[in-house]
């Protein structure tokens, strides 16, 4: 029955051997290696995990998280709810799907602080995920449902991009702690 898994579980194998074997990722306070430091990356998990549901569906830069790190993680649990009762009460086996692989992407990124760059990937899972929320507001057919919709492509098509550039001075003004350590 999981013999279709053994080519997998040999190429995981042999990768996680080289690894280890070559000494490969990063050392260091901000980075948790699971294979080498199993408990401090646990310990981590659920703040980065919940981080990366705050930085990925909300307009709030980053770099909130340096000065509010509880607030974003409850931020984050809040919208991780959301998704997974938007989930269970969808009975959508495409929305199971993306918000398994959102997640199952923001686990090995958990291993290191939340950057823009490392939710690049767990992003192609997360817009899948705001499609199929898409579809099913426009499948209701109900006109409330419809003005959400159409609100959610004009905020995520329209504002996106002209928050995109306020947002790129997020690390000079609200991190200066950052620019401290630079120099």
């Amino acid at each position: 029955k999981y013999q279709s898994l053994l080519p997998s579980l040999v190429l995981l194998s042999a990768w996680i051997a080289f690894y280890r074997w070559q000494g490969f990722g990063a050392k260091g306070s901000y980075y948790f290696d699971p294979l080498h430091q199993p408990l401090d990356f646990f310990l981590i998990l659920p703040e980065r995990f919940f981080s990366a549901f705050a930085m990925q569906f909300n307009v709030l830069p980053l770099h909130l998280m340096d000065q509010f790190p509880v607030a974003v993680t409850l931020i984050g649990v809040a919208i991780f709810v959301l998704w997974l009762g938007f989930v269970i009460a969808s009975k959508s086996k495409h929305a199971v799907f993306f918000l398994a692989a959102f997640a199952g992407a923001v686990l090995p990124v958990s291993a290191v602080l939340m950057q823009e760059r490392n939710l690049l990937v767990a992003g192609f899972a997360g817009c899948g995920l705001q499609a199929v929320l898409l579809f099913k507001l426009w499948q209701l057919k109900a006109l409330r449902f419809e003005y959400l919709a159409h609100l959610l492509v004009i905020f995520h098509l329209v504002l996106s991009a002209f928050i995109l550039q306020p947002m790129s001075f997020a690390p000079y003004v609200l991190n200066k702690q950052a620019e401290k350590t630079a120099q």
